[in-house]
């Protein structure tokens, strides 16, 4: 009986690694890498990248400079593991974006959710360039949005 025991727990092991295996090839752990490697295609990679969750670190080693983390709003190229950076209201980093919108004036933003937008008001436009949502990680995919200022 513990035979058997033994038996359906290996066989359990065997068919999830499996299937982890299978996932880790053909899915990246972060998007970090194809978002970078889009950012430099389309010759944007001089730009400021600002990165709405505590999931910059990646990013900014892909892209070989600091990104803001809007969340703690300053520029960094680490995490800072603190259980509030899991719960940051939406509202604060919508706020810290328009605060950086202040000093610069074209970004890119790569986010975990969809930007608003109106955001920025009329002097902006958030023009959005691709989602990067394959990755194995949820806080590790991306969508990623050109913003720029159009007035004076």
């Amino acid at each position: 009986q513990y035979s058997k025991l033994v038996s359906i727990y290996l066989t359990i092991q065997i068919v999830s690694s499996a299937i982890m295996f299978y996932t880790d090839i053909k899915r990246p752990f972060s998007e970090a890498q194809n978002l970078v490697e889009f950012i430099n295609q389309k010759q944007l990679g001089d730009l400021p990248v600002v990165v709405t969750q505590n999931n910059g670190q990646a990013v900014s080693a892909y892209l070989q400079k600091p990104v803001f983390y809007a969340d703690r709003n300053e520029f960094g190229s680490f995490a800072i593991w603190n259980t509030s950076a899991f719960i940051i209201d939406k509202r604060i980093i919508e706020s810290q974006l328009i605060h950086f919108s202040k000093t610069h004036n074209e970004f890119l933003i790569a986010s975990e959710q969809m930007i608003d937008q109106k955001l920025f008001g009329n002097c902006f436009d958030v023009e959005y360039l691709k989602t990067f949502d394959k990755s194995i990680v949820s806080t590790e995919s991306f969508i990623l949005y050109h913003v720029f200022k159009t007035c004076q």
